[in-house]
């Protein structure tokens, strides 16, 4: 038996390449940013990769990651799925959506403001905000 196995190694050109990319094997990274101007608690963001869907809750400034491996080449989108609140906050994001590089995706930024007051009058202006 042990001369079999031998015979089959030997008669088989290999290359340390082959062992580690053959088919089906895909190049996978991930997702994640910076966010500022977060004085609540509240906001969940959400990436959508295909049909996969991942949600984080973001409660502090600074740098984030989504866990899912997206291989280089797909296609992502990041949104906001709720805004802080106690107080209400909103927030905008940019570089949100694009194609997966192979060095993977961290320049997704949120960015929060104040209160949101979009309800109150702004008496200065005389409209509402």
């Amino acid at each position: 038996m042990k001369k079999l196995i031998l015979l089959l190694i030997l008669s088989t050109q290999s290359h340390a390449g082959d062992l580690i990319f053959k088919s089906g094997f895909e190049q996978s990274t991930l997702i994640g940013g910076n966010a500022s101007g977060i004085t609540s608690t509240g906001l969940t963001l959400n990436l959508n990769v295909g049909s996969s869907n991942e949600v984080i809750a973001l409660n502090a400034n600074g740098s984030f990651l989504f866990f899912m491996d997206v291989t280089a080449g797909q296609s992502y989108t990041v949104s906001i799925l709720t805004l802080p609140s106690s107080p209400a906050q909103s927030c905008t994001l940019s570089n949100a959506t694009g194609t997966v590089p192979t060095s993977g995706v961290n320049n997704v930024t949120v960015t929060c403001d104040g209160t949101d007051n979009w309800n109150q009058m702004d008496w200065n202006s005389g409209s509402w905000n």
